[in-house]
């Protein structure tokens, strides 16, 4: 592992954090009034930006205590989270300090990216500012899809009384995990506006028991613990509700919000909802919850530009194609079930996360029986399923009844799908 002895400074409305392996930048008209006497943003850049490349820093600035030991805690989890893509990282700090710049403003901002978790979290938290970062959800370069998406976020602002500040940054392209990584990225942004706010915050995606099933993410709760700290207390706002009950009360208290919000990603030049991507389909279920069904549609429609019939939103979903996407399913249908009314949508979400618990339940089962054949037994007992299935779908897709053929469907592809990947049982 490599050394690499960093350089922060100031020029104009750009700061810059310069490595041997490039230069990570954050730019803001804010920062042309911005002095800073710690530089707690900065570790966390390169704490992120060491976790993905295994290299060592040394941050030759002052940094807060109460920064250093909540960031270590970060450190210690990134490995943790994706052993795969993240390793330790190494970040030395020789000048901590325990003063700190502290805000007397009465002020607070939180990340608005012009979804529903953080349109949730700005309109019910009303702070004085909302931070919008070009180069997180969107890269740096896709200035066409960030322009719109900066119009949504900016009415969005107008609706509920808050100022906007934007800042561009590229510290995305050091990080090699963007799923777990980047709620550190909008911790880094907040952190530079520390002298301008008492607080800060970041919309929570997922209730706490949500976290459970989603594991790992990097939107949890107990991650968020290890980015707050006394400079700058960071709040995970949003985590007490489902995005369900954040969707209806945004529908009963701000209709007005819903024709701005950005659902899904699906092009990086336009920020419009495609409205059939898997997160876009998500969505209109969630939608459910709002018991007005004139209201429903006029929010979807908002949203989509059309309407879909429930039935056919779920027969569109894709079969789950992994152990944790099955945990995740099942508990999706259970959650938006809970939201609903007694009827049709309720009696068929719950029947689904039923066939997929049972599903769940024979894998595990079958996971722990196969593991302890001969590897020849199980390239010959999956070869003889495959066909099956294979048979078995054909049978499948010629039926024109969803309600019959769907939980068959979603059995049989997943089987399918794992008997194509065998895993070395030597």
């Amino acid at each position: 592992m490599s050394t690499d002895r960093v350089i922060v400074a100031r020029d104009g409305a750009t700061w810059r954090i310069e490595t041997q392996s490039g230069v990570i930048f954050f730019s803001s008209p804010v920062f042309e009034h911005t002095p800073l006497a710690v530089y707690d943003f900065a570790l966390l850049a390169l704490t992120l930006a060491s976790a993905s490349h295994n290299r060592h820093f040394v941050l030759p600035y002052p940094v807060t205590r109460s920064a250093y030991e909540s960031f270590k805690l970060y450190a210690h989890a990134l490995p943790l989270l994706s052993p795969d893509l993240l390793s330790l990282p190494t970040v030395d700090c020789p000048h901590i300090v325990d003063n700190s710049q502290t805000s007397y403003m009465e002020r607070s901002v939180i990340c608005l990216s012009g979804g529903i978790d953080s349109t949730y979290a700005v309109a019910t938290a009303r702070p004085s500012h909302t931070l919008l970062i070009q180069g997180a959800d969107y890269p740096v370069e896709a200035s066409s899809g960030f322009s719109q998406l900066n119009l949504r976020v900016t009415n969005i602002c107008k609706q509920l009384g808050c100022e906007i500040i934007v800042v561009q940054t590229n510290l995305r392209s050091f990080m090699t995990d963007w799923g777990i990584q980047h709620p550190g990225l909008l911790v880094t942004c907040l952190n530079l506006f520390s002298v301008h706010f008492q607080i800060g915050g970041y919309a929570a995606d997922l209730r706490l028991l949500q976290d459970v099933f989603r594991y790992p993410t990097g939107n949890m709760a107990g991650v968020a613990d290890c980015l707050t700290h006394s400079t700058l207390p960071i709040f995970h706002v949003g985590a007490n509700k489902s995005r369900a009950e954040k969707i209806a009360h945004l529908a009963y208290n701000h209709p007005e919000l819903l024709q701005y919000v950005s659902i899904c990603y699906d092009s990086p030049q336009t920020s419009d909802n495609c409205g059939t991507c898997s997160k876009c389909l998500w969505t209109r279920l969630h939608l459910h919850a709002i018991r007005d069904s004139n209201l429903r549609a006029s929010v979807e429609m908002q949203l989509f530009g059309n309407l879909i019939p429930h039935h056919e939103i779920i027969n569109r979903q894709a079969a789950p194609d992994s152990d944790r996407d099955l945990r995740i399913t099942i508990h999706r249908c259970l959650a938006i079930a809970s939201t609903l009314p007694e009827g049709s949508l309720k009696t068929d979400l719950t029947e689904r996360a039923r066939i997929l618990t049972l599903l769940q339940q024979t894998l595990a089962r079958e996971s722990k029986f196969v593991y302890e054949l001969r590897a020849s037994r199980i390239e010959a007992e999956l070869r003889a399923r495959l066909e099956e299935q294979t048979a078995l779908n054909q049978a499948i897709y010629a039926s024109t009844s969803w309600r019959l053929t769907w939980p068959i469907r979603v059995v049989s592809e997943f089987v399918a799908r794992k008997a194509k990947t065998p895993k070395s049982c030597e």
